[in-house]
Order: C-alpha cells, then structure tokens, then sequence
C-alpha cells in the first residue's frame, strides 16, 4: 500500500493537469458545441484562452476563440463573435497553419458572420481572402461537394454584392456537382441565424 500510494498520487495529478490544459479544455468546448450547449461551450472556451494567455500559447489560444466566437455567433452576440474572430485571425497571421487549425477557416467563419448581418461588403472581403487559399488544400480532387457548399455561400455574397463573377461561380457550383453525384461533402459549414429568440 505504501508503494501504491505515490503512484496514485501521481497518477490523480497528471489527470488534473491534463484537465486543466487549453487542449482538454477546447476539446470539451467541442463538445459541448456539437451538443448544442452554447452556454456550457462558452465556459470551456473562456477558460482554454485564459489558460491558453498564461502560458503563452498561441496556438491554443487562437484556436479556442474561434470556438468562442463560433458559439458567440449561435447565440446571435455578433459584435463579440467579430471581435473574436478578427482577434483571433491576427494571432494565426504570426503561426504556421496545422492539423488543428488553419487561418482560412478563421476568415471564412468571419464572412458567415457577416453575412448573418447582412454586411454584404464586409462578408465579400472574407470570401475574397479565403476562397484562393483554397487551392493549396486540393478541395476540388479531395472534397469536391465541400467545396461546391462554400462556393454556394460564396455566390450569395457574390449575388448579393452585384458582382458579375457571381455567374462563373454559380457554373462552378453545378460542374462540381454534375462531375460528383455520390460524393458527399466531408467539410461541413452552416452559415448563422439571424433569429436567436
């Protein structure tokens, strides 16, 4: 018993630390985001960047206010969810892109929040940014039909905005999917209601 013990101990504090870290933390935002539970989401996530601050890591630290500003948007608090968002964009602009996170989503899910509002200029910037940055992640050969949803938001800010490309994108959109009838998309993006009552 007196031998158990030590490792126990050891054992109960490498968990709690591996609770407390941003990864574990965001991970749980995840969570609880997919689950739809905005409020618990936004807990996890504010405490990811605040232990994420302490420890100066950037990386987690811009990945879990995307997940913040993500849920700030499902909660219809916009002006939060852009600030987040630009914030975080800022962050990523001085790292590398990994598997975990990559600046173009980040610029996307600035655009959608945009959109939402209906800042049709504003959203038209975003998509401008994000959409060639496309081309380095091969979407058109890996995830033809995820591809063709983002350009399908791409056209509405196109449409919306009188932009005469709107037209080439919109063939785009269908030569996508005429090419690819039992693809699916493995990118999933849900543009935000304008309704949170």
């Amino acid at each position: 018993m007196k031998f158990l013990l030590p490792v126990l101990i050891i054992l109960f504090t490498g968990c709690a630390t591996t609770t407390k870290s941003p990864q574990s933390l965001n991970w749980s935002g995840n969570i609880a985001y997919e689950q739809l539970k905005y409020e618990v989401a936004k807990d996890y996530y504010e405490s990811a960047i605040e232990l994420a601050k302490n420890s100066n890591d950037k990386e987690y630290q811009s990945i879990a206010m995307y997940g913040l500003a993500k849920t700030e948007g499902r909660l219809c608090n916009f002006s939060q969810a852009e600030y987040l968002l630009k914030e975080s964009i800022q962050i990523r602009n001085e790292l590398f892109d990994t598997g975990n996170a990559k600046i173009t989503q980040n610029i996307f899910e600035l655009g959608r929040i945009y959109i939402a509002q209906e800042k049709w200029d504003l959203a038209s910037i975003q998509y401008n940014k994000a959409i060639p940055m496309l081309e380095k992640f091969d979407m058109e050969t890996l995830d033809p039909i995820g591809l063709s949803n983002l350009l399908e938001e791409y056209f509405q800010v196109l449409d919306q905005t009188f932009t005469e490309k709107a037209h080439s994108i919109n063939l785009k959109i269908g030569e996508l999917r005429k090419n690819n009838p039992n693809e699916k998309a493995r990118y999933i993006s849900n543009l935000y209601s304008k309704d949170c009552t």
